[in-house]
């Protein structure tokens, strides 16, 4: 799935949550946002003719923490649905990083025919798919980041705090990803 495609499933059903929860209240508001994530889901299943594992654990865990934050009356639950599949995100990418071959050398041959020619010459080289295995880590690294910060202001602070950190999640992510890219060229490793 696109990172696009990603983002509208992650954070659409979440802002509509924020939205519904501040005029109906909880349960209105994550009903709204299950029956978002889900109809979002399965438009893009229509549109790009696959159902990704992605899509449906997202949805999952967003369903069974609304669930238990309906059932409990606590809105924290539900808040932490993000936190889960973003720590779910941070340990599949860190698995292939250290244990497997690193996730951006294994899509690879997905990503070639998008990028430019002169990018697809120099990720084919051994350079090249070593800075590929260097963005991951860093990309690993900028995600758990989000992810804490994400978990402070589940259980700490307001829902527009909290929606204002998600929705800033992948700039975040792109930008530190981007910094620690900057900062080893400078070390010249």
């Amino acid at each position: 799935m696109s990172q696009t495609w990603l983002m509208v499933l992650t954070f659409v059903p979440l802002l509509i949550y924020v939205v519904v929860d501040f005029y109906s209240g909880l349960k209105s508001g994550v009903v709204a946002a299950i029956a978002t994530a889900a109809i979002t889901a399965l438009a893009f299943w229509w549109l790009l003719g696959e159902l990704d594992w992605e899509s449906i654990f997202i949805v999952g865990v967003m369903a069974i923490s609304g669930v238990i934050s309906i059932k409990k009356n606590n809105p924290i639950f539900f808040k932490f649905q993000p936190v889960i599949t973003g720590g779910a995100a941070v340990l599949y990418l860190s698995w292939y990083q250290f244990w497997e071959v690193p996730f951006l050398i294994k899509v690879l041959p997905k990503l070639l025919p998008l990028l430019p020619e002169y990018q697809r010459d120099i990720y084919s080289t051994p350079s090249g798919q070593e800075l590929l295995v260097d963005l991951n880590l860093y990309l690993i690294v900028c995600y758990a980041i989000h992810t804490g910060i994400l978990a402070w202001a589940a259980a700490k602070s307001s829902n527009k705090i909290w929606i204002v950190i998600k929705g800033l999640g992948i700039p975040f992510i792109m930008f530190g990803t981007m910094v620690g890219f900057f900062i080893r060229s400078l070390m010249g490793s």
